[in-house]
Order: structure tokens, then C-alpha cells, then sequence
């Protein structure tokens, strides 16, 4: 026979079994997780480029003077790895020379005055300025760690970083276009076949 004290221990075990019994399994089998740490940057390259350019004025006819003395913002772009989440001052923390800004730039630069030139035939052109902003070009990997026993995964990434001056600046660089979509610019190009100079103006990145 069970004494007294016995049968407390029985009663006792069975009730904190029965507790553990209507745990829900997905409590009891929770394991604290550990959070991902902050990514790790390397840079591969840098290359000075072009950006993206803009016209910058409102265009002219022949004999037309065009200036461009606006300000415009100029930003990081992301062409690989816009999904990664990148951290632009850390991608400049790991290695990137220069002035650049890993935020947003701005930018004025007052150029000289340029006079729309007359097609040698033809219908006569309409001018405007095109404005194109010095980037820097950095390429390298993104590391990214998930806890100790996740290991981690490492990607590419390529982003164009605004370059400035000493005083912050976007550095713009402006020129004067033809407008492509007004008859008489194609007059400034050499006859096919030619190998005179090439054309002495670009044609202009949007409509007139």
C-alpha cells in the first residue's frame, strides 16, 4: 500500500503531465531565433561614368543662345541588386575613393553661352542643352548572415553613386544638343561612308 506522501508525489507528477498535455505543441517547441546580422560589403571596382542626361533648357531656333543655370537633384541608382536593401554609406565605407554622395546630390553648373547652328540644308534646326551628371560606377558583394547555423548568402550588387565637388555639389556636364525630332539636325552629320569628323553635336536625350 502507498503511504501518504507517496501518493502526493503521484497526484503531483500527473497533474504537471496533464499541464504539459494541453501546451499547445507549436509552445513548447519554440526555439529562440538568432537575428540576422548587418551585411558585409566589399567593392570590386569603380569606374567613372556618364548618368542618365536630361535637356536642360527650353530649345531655339538658329542663332538661338542657350544657358543653363538650373539646379537639379541628382541620386544613387541601383542597376544590380535593388532588392538586396543596400546600405549606400556602408558600400562607401568599404572601400570607395573619390567624392561622392551616397545620398542625394544637387547640382548647378552655369555654362557658356551656346548659339544653335544653321543646317547647311535643308529645313533649320531648334536647339536645346543637354545636361549628363558624372557618376561613379562601384561594383562588389553583399554578404549577407542569418545566424550562426543559417550560414549566409552572398550577391552582387551595382550602384551609381552622384559625384561632387569639394563643396558638395553635383559635378553636371553641359552641351549643346539638336533636337532629333525637328527636320534639319541630321544636315550636321557626315555623309555615310565619310570619314570626315563625326558629328560635331549630339542629338538631344528627349523631344524638343
Amino acid at each position: 500500500m502507498f503511504s501518504k506522501q507517496a501518493s502526493i508525489l503521484i497526484a503531483t507528477a500527473f497533474i504537471v503531465a496533464l499541464d504539459a498535455a494541453v501546451i499547445p505543441s507549436e509552445r513548447r517547441s519554440v526555439v529562440p531565433t538568432i537575428p540576422p546580422s548587418a551585411p558585409y560589403y566589399t567593392v570590386t571596382s569603380q569606374d567613372e561614368v556618364d548618368g542618365t542626361p536630361w535637356n536642360g533648357a527650353p530649345q531655339v531656333g538658329v542663332g538661338g543662345t542657350l544657358t543653363y543655370t538650373k539646379t537639379h537633384d541628382v541620386s544613387v541608382s541601383v542597376d544590380v541588386g535593388a532588392d538586396l536593401g543596400l546600405d549606400f554609406g556602408d558600400i562607401f565605407s568599404a572601400g570607395v575613393s573619390g567624392s561622392v554622395s551616397t545620398d542625394t546630390a544637387n547640382g548647378s553648373e552655369e555654362s557658356a553661352q551656346y548659339t544653335c547652328p544653321t543646317a547647311t540644308q535643308g529645313d533649320q534646326m531648334q536647339c536645346s542643352l543637354m545636361v549628363t551628371p558624372h557618376m561613379l560606377s562601384v561594383s562588389g558583394t553583399q554578404r549577407a548572415y542569418w545566424g550562426a547555423t543559417d550560414g549566409y548568402e552572398t550577391n552582387p550588387y551595382t550602384v551609381l553613386l552622384p559625384r561632387v565637388n569639394d563643396d558638395g555639389n553635383a559635378f553636371l556636364a553641359v552641351d549643346l544638343c539638336v533636337c532629333g525630332n525637328v527636320p534639319g539636325w541630321a544636315s550636321l552629320a557626315p555623309p555615310a561612308g565619310s570619314s570626315g569628323p563625326a558629328q560635331r553635336w549630339p542629338v538631344c536625350p528627349q523631344d524638343c
